[in-house]
């Protein structure tokens, strides 16, 4: 069996220092990661840098779309799905609204 959950996270204000962790967490090309079902390792990118002409442009992933599949309730397999039409750019030295999921 197949599990994809959906979870809506909103409408998130990031200050200033927040913000600044992101695009720092960016550039080192940083990866969150957790554990599914004790033993099964899950790893994904928190984001992406685009470098233009003119500067830097920062990506946080903003939808994650998640699929594990189960046998007999065991769960035998995890993906993460992350998506460059699924982002919102950050903006450094101010707050940023974002939306972290829809």
């Amino acid at each position: 069996m197949l599990l994809n959950a959906i979870c809506v996270m909103g409408d998130v204000k990031l200050s200033e220092q927040q913000v600044q962790q992101f695009v720092e967490a960016i550039e080192r090309d940083e990866k969150f990661d957790f554990l599914l079902d004790e033993n099964l390792p899950i790893v994904g990118y928190v984001g992406f840098q685009d470098i233009g002409i003119d500067k830097k442009h920062y990506f946080l992933f903003n939808h994650l779309q998640f699929d594990f599949a189960f046998n007999d309730g065991t769960v035998m397999g995890g993906n993460i799905s992350l998506s460059e039409n699924e982002v919102v750019e950050l903006i450094p030295g101010q707050e940023n609204n974002v939306r972290l999921a829809r």
